[in-house]
């Protein structure tokens, strides 16, 4: 894409991902369709463990709550305003660990 794309919140269309117990959203902002550089999305997280591939080098913002990465035994706790970069990594669990947990992902 080689234009300027503006996503408003109003407009996200968040999908389930991921399944019981808790439950995972994500809208899917930048993907493979769009770029082949990088990825952006925003998700949500309640009380639920997932695991997704790391498709490109991505950034992970956390907005609220309280997030858990585990990577290779690597327990990875996070907060409001904590950011973690992570380079393409084959598989990756991903947990919420409090009520609500919201994040951003910009690779």
């Amino acid at each position: 894409m080689n234009e300027v794309s503006l996503f408003r919140a109003a407009d996200m269309t968040f999908e389930p991902y991921g399944g019981p117990p808790g439950v995972a959203r994500i809208a899917r902002l930048v993907g493979t369709e769009t770029s082949t550089s990088m990825g952006a999305g925003v998700a949500t997280f309640d009380a639920c463990s997932i695991e997704w591939t790391i498709l490109y080098d991505e950034l992970i913002v956390v907005l609220e709550g309280a997030f858990r990465l585990v990577i290779g035994g690597r327990t990875y706790d996070m907060g409001p305003g904590d950011v973690i970069w992570l380079p393409r990594i084959p598989r990756c669990a991903t947990r919420a660990t409090a009520r609500k947990c919201s994040t951003r992902s910009i690779p």
